[in-house]
């Protein structure tokens, strides 16, 4: 179970760094007007795959451990769905009709899900 809790804890950082990298790509696509291409979709898709992985191994130790069900990891639990379904949420958006639009969806969805992977 150390072993869960410990990947779960260090995996927080990489899950960050390509939301944060996410972000500044679709800003940085979004502002300069540019089409959307590859790059810039691989890369939101990393960082709900790496959202959905931790989740998975959060959700693992949620049931494993046997503390019960104290509010904080509760709360913990809810905000990093959130985050999880907020992230999987730009499959609804994303167009490739060339325009910068998805840019635009690809920056308000991954800061939204950092914003709850932050706050949790």
């Amino acid at each position: 179970m150390s072993l869960l809790l410990a990947l779960h804890a260090a995996l927080r950082w990489p899950v960050q760094l390509l939301g944060v990298a996410g972000v500044v790509v679709a800003l940085a696509g979004w502002v300069g007007k540019r089409p959307y291409a590859r790059p810039p979709r691989v890369l939101l898709l990393a960082f709900i795959a790496a959202v959905d992985f931790n989740l998975l191994l959060g959700l693992i130790l949620l049931f494993m451990l046997q503390d019960g069900f104290p509010a904080p990891r509760l709360a913990h639990g809810g905000l990093m769905l959130l985050a999880a379904l907020v992230a999987h949420s730009s499959a609804a958006w994303r167009s490739s009709d060339g325009t910068p639009t998805p840019y635009r969806n690809q920056l308000l969805v991954t800061l939204i899900s950092l914003l709850f992977l932050i706050g949790g």
